[in-house]
């Protein structure tokens, strides 16, 4: 019995032992919880500050791998404009790539562009140089917006990628400054309407009486300075309105006339922009490298002689429109600088066409050019016996052998085309229309239409040069014979009636801010910069001949010319011109031969030795007066313009030219003292 008792209380025991656990309920705890969420923020921020610093590692390098390069000043479009690169990533930058260095086309592609007519010194005359900017950079901005007007009015092929990406950003940008100068034009129209309405109270309040009082004076002061601000904000807002949309200027810029002698195939226009070449990194900048060729061309393009500094040790010169070239030597480069100077009043653009690269560098190496073709350009090479047989009527004949210094120093420089130069002395033509005539060597002609007298008319369409050898200048002056007198005085006054008679039509500055400061302070009788130098260097003459182009382009507009595709209309009204002064320079020329062994009649001394002042004085008759001018009226103010530019022009002397010391001349420099590369920065 004890023993069974004590069985039953130990399972008792052992019962509740088991059954306790089960009625207690455990007890709450958060000590767990907020050890797990501290332990989570924890690791967060190691995690975070461990990706921190890797991003601070990557950050470092990416710095440390851009400081390195130093082609990331090439990706800055507010330097570098249309020729800005792409900028490279982050991830591109720490793999350790650089930024491309910049592709633009050589300095020998543009002259060859320029050659082909897609650019004229209108881009030099217009040029605008940027502190803030690379040096080269405004003149290819200038060269490639003036391209993408060119191929508004032209067709061309492309010219690749690279050049076409450059000609897209130009026509944005384009595109972009000609909606803000309608915007502004609006703004400028309304201020004008203001300012008439000024000037007609005015006249109703003043109109009667006898004496000016002081207060007219003071009024009428106000109202013109008020009208020359005017008219020089609307010329800066203006570019190729004259021509594109109302025709007051017609463009006088031709191309050279097509040879019947030359495989014409082959279209070589797009050769010069495709020319590519990576730029050189001088410190961060990158340049343009520029063979002596190269530089010479250029130099001769915008009207420079180039000369060495005995002092300082420099290469340079000052040239047409305020621009400069120097050369200087440093960290074993010569760094070329391309600069824009401040300009005179009297050398302010004009908004005319320019003169051609191609007549920059034939004239100034005594050079004439009458025709090309699609690998040749054919031209009449001023030796002193061409000068000679010139001045007696004999042809010019193609020749073997060497033709002289100066042609060969041409044939170096960057064209388009080759130079096929005539220079031999042919026999004299038996009949008066063909004196001049220009024989192959076969004594054959080249071409019904290539005179000697045709070629120098050329020159007043597209060949204004501020700098020419000097045997050129004598044969065309010879050629355009007459008597001077006052014909450069009654040239500037055409422009200014052409100024005038613009305005009464409601157009404003078309002859040029200068030409418009020049007429009102005649009016006022006021300062009047209007000062004329006894000597022109080629930036005088680079302004004169300037005007004289828009005046040849203002008065073409003003021609009763047969419209393009009517009777007698095949040719355009500036062909129309040329051809008509090609006529009267031909009969000139005849007499101007003829007068040195016979006596000729009355009317013909009369058209020879024609005083060209009066003849202008009678086209200026017909066009203030409202008569309307003929292709015959036009042809007159061609020869004018032709005489004043030979008596004018600054000479370009070689070792194997005569010096004159009736001009200002300049010394040209041999290319062996030029440096064989320099870079334009």
């Amino acid at each position: 019995m004890h023993h069974t008792a004590k069985v039953y209380i130990t399972f008792k025991a052992m019962n509740q032992s088991q059954q306790q656990p089960q009625c207690s309920s455990p007890q709450p705890s958060t000590k767990p919880k907020s050890l797990e969420l501290a332990q989570t923020i924890a690791s967060f921020l190691a995690l975070l500050a461990v990706l921190l610093g890797i991003l601070t590692i990557l950050n470092e390098r990416i710095h440390r791998m851009r400081a390195a390069d130093l082609g990331s000043f090439c990706a800055l479009p507010e330097f570098l404009s249309h020729f800005h690169v792409s900028y490279i990533g982050h991830i591109a930058a720490l793999r350790g790539q650089k930024t491309p260095g910049v592709r633009v086309p050589s300095v020998k592609g543009l002259i060859e562009a320029g050659d082909e007519g897609l650019w004229t010194s209108v881009v030099l005359d217009n040029l605008r140089t940027d502190k803030t900017r690379v040096g080269w950079v405004p003149l290819y901005e200038a060269v490639f917006e003036a391209v993408v007007e060119y191929r508004k009015r032209e067709k061309s092929k492309e010219f690749g990628e690279e050049v076409e990406s450059f000609l897209e950003r130009a026509e944005h940008k384009l595109l972009r400054q000609k909606q803000v100068r309608e915007t502004t034009e609006k703004a400028l129209d309304a201020e004008e309407n203001g300012l008439n309405k000024r000037k007609d109270t005015f006249e109703r309040r003043f109109g009667q009486a006898k004496v000016a009082s002081q207060e007219e004076k003071d009024t009428e002061r106000a109202l013109k300075r008020d009208r020359k601000k005017l008219i020089t904000r609307k010329m800066a807002n203006k570019t190729h309105d004259f021509y594109r949309n109302n025709g007051y200027l017609v463009n006088c810029c031709l191309k050279l006339d097509m040879s019947d002698e030359i495989d014409d195939q082959a279209d070589s226009e797009t050769a010069g922009l495709r020319d590519i070449q990576i730029t050189w990194l001088v410190g961060q900048t990158p340049g343009i490298k520029v063979t002596r060729e190269e530089l010479v061309a250029l130099a001769l393009t915008f009207g420079i002689a180039l000369k060495w500094n005995s002092h300082s040790r420099t290469l340079g010169g000052i040239g047409a429109f305020g621009t400069s070239l120097d050369a200087l030597p440093g960290d074993g480069t010569w760094r070329l600088y391309l600069e824009r100077s401040s300009r005179l009043t009297r050398h302010q653009r004009c908004p005319g066409s320019g003169y051609s690269t191609i007549m920059a560098k034939h004239l100034a190496c005594g050079s004439l050019p009458f025709a090309q073709g699609s690998k040749w350009v054919q031209s009449i090479y001023l030796k002193s016996e061409i000068l000679a047989g010139i001045k007696a009527g004999d042809s010019v004949k193609d020749t073997f052998g060497f033709g002289g210094e100066s042609l060969e120093y041409l044939r170096s420089l960057p064209a388009s085309k080759q130079t096929d130069a005539f220079y031999g002395r042919g026999p004299r033509a038996t009949l008066e229309k063909d004196l001049g005539q220009i024989l192959k060597a076969d004594d054959s002609p080249v071409g019904v239409r290539c005179k000697w007298s045709r070629a120098v008319t050329g020159i007043a369409f597209g060949g204004l040069v501020p700098q020419a050898a000097e045997r050129i200048a004598l044969a065309v002056g010879f050629t355009a014979a007459g008597e001077k007198g006052s014909a450069e005085e009654e040239l500037e006054a055409l422009v200014d009636d052409l100024h005038r008679l613009s305005e009464q039509k409601g157009v404003i500055g078309v002859m040029g801010l200068y030409v418009a400061d020049r007429v009102d302070a005649r009016e006022s009788i006021d300062n009047v910069y209007y000062t004329r130098p006894e000597r022109r260097d080629s930036r005088d003459a680079a302004g004169v001949f300037a005007r004289y182009m828009t005046l040849l382009e203002r008065v073409v507009a003003e021609c009763d010319a047969a419209p393009r595709g009517s009777p007698g209309g095949q040719l355009s009204p500036a062909e129309q011109v040329y051809e008509a002064a090609c006529e009267l320079m031909q009969r000139v020329y005849v007499l101007a031969v003829r007068s040195q062994n016979e006596t000729l009649k009355k009317n013909e001394e009369e058209l020879l030795n024609q005083h060209l002042g009066k003849e202008l004085e009678k086209v200026r008759g017909k066009l203030n007066d409202k008569q309307g001018i003929t292709p015959v009226d036009c042809a007159i103010v061609v020869r004018c313009i032709l005489a004043a530019w030979a008596r004018q022009v600054p000479y370009i002397v070689w070792p194997d030219g005569q010096l004159s010391m009736t001009a200002p001349h300049s010394m040209i420099l041999a290319m062996d003292d030029i440096p064989p590369v320099t870079v334009l920065v």
